[in-house]
C-alpha cells in the first residue's frame, strides 16, 4: 500500500503526509538523490547528510516523495543510512507513532540552514501541525 503522499498546505507549501498510520520504528519511506561530494559552494536545498562526512545525498534532480519531507526541531521520523548490496540508502522511519494525514517531519539540524536562516525557520515550524485528510 502506498506510506505517504505529498501534498500543499498554505502554511508551509509542499510537504510529506502519512497515507496510513505508523508505529514507532515503522518504515515510511526512502529519501533518494545522487550521491556527491558535500562542497560548501553548492545548492544544499535537497541534500541530507551521507553516513560519510564527504558526501550527501542530493535530491535536487533525481527526487522521491522523501525529498517532500519539512524540518522540524519535533520531528517525527528520522534517517537512518544503510548500505544495500555496496550502496548506501537513506530509510525514513518513524520517531514516535503518526496519525494519518500528518505532515512527516525530520530534524535537518541548524547546519542544514546556518544561523542566517535559523530565525526565519522558526515561522515555518509554528505552522506545521496540521493535517491533511485524505
Amino acid at each position: 500500500g502506498i506510506n505517504a503522499e505529498y501534498g500543499v498546505s498554505d502554511a508551509v507549501g509542499w510537504g510529506l503526509y502519512a497515507a496510513r498510520d505508523f508505529t514507532t520504528d515503522a518504515f515510511v519511506c526512502r529519501y533518494t538523490g545522487q550521491l556527491r561530494g558535500a562542497e560548501k559552494d553548492e545548492d544544499s536545498s535537497y541534500c541530507v547528510q551521507s553516513a560519510f562526512d564527504v558526501v550527501v545525498i542530493d535530491a535536487r534532480r533525481f527526487r522521491g516523495l522523501g525529498a517532500f519531507i519539512n524540518h522540524s526541531s519535533q520531528p517525527n521520523v528520522v534517517f537512518q543510512s544503510i548500505f544495500e548490496r555496496g550502496c548506501e540508502q537513506l530509510l525514513v522511519t518513524a520517531l514516535r507513532p503518526i496519525e494519518r494525514g500528518e505532515q512527516l517531519l525530520a530534524n535537518y539540524s541548524e547546519t542544514y540552514f546556518g544561523e542566517e536562516t535559523a530565525e526565519s525557520n522558526q515561522f515555518v515550524e509554528l505552522q506545521v501541525n496540521e493535517k491533511l485528510m485524505f
